[in-house]
């Protein structure tokens, strides 16, 4: 069962606005073979419901192929795959935030896939630096 370690959040900002930002992240996500699975508009569902939320968008994608393995070691990782991105603004920055898939490794005891797990968290790593460029 998996332990209570707990995750790491990494945390860029963006000198994009947050569609901007998003769409830069669409396009990284898609050139690189993965597949995106929703984009979830937290503001506009606020909108929805008569409130209000600065723009919040959550994108979520990956690779089936590579979940797949991961989920095959335990399931419980189910709870975070797909891979999620969060863009945010708060006051006037532009902000991208996600789970380091390294540290779902120990959070979930996933040992034996640690060198995918590390190529999973730069391959988030890079495609954030690209979109922030």
């Amino acid at each position: 069962m998996a332990q209570s370690t707990s995750l790491q959040l990494i945390v860029r900002q963006s000198p994009h606005s947050v569609p901007m930002a998003v769409e830069r992240l669409e396009n990284g996500i898609l050139a690189r073979g993965m597949k995106m699975f929703a984009k979830i508009d937290h503001a506009r569902e606020a909108q929805d419901a008569d409130m209000s939320l600065n723009a919040e968008i959550v994108l979520i994608f990956g690779d089936p192929k590579v979940g797949t393995f991961l989920m095959q070691e335990n399931p419980l990782i189910g709870l975070e795959l797909p891979l999620r991105l969060l863009v945010w603004q708060n006051e006037n920055n532009t902000n991208i935030a996600y789970v380091d898939p390294i540290s779902l490794g120990s959070a979930y005891e996933i040992y034996s896939q640690a060198a995918s797990l590390k190529k999973i968290s730069g391959a988030l790593a890079a495609l954030v630096e690209e979109a922030i460029k």
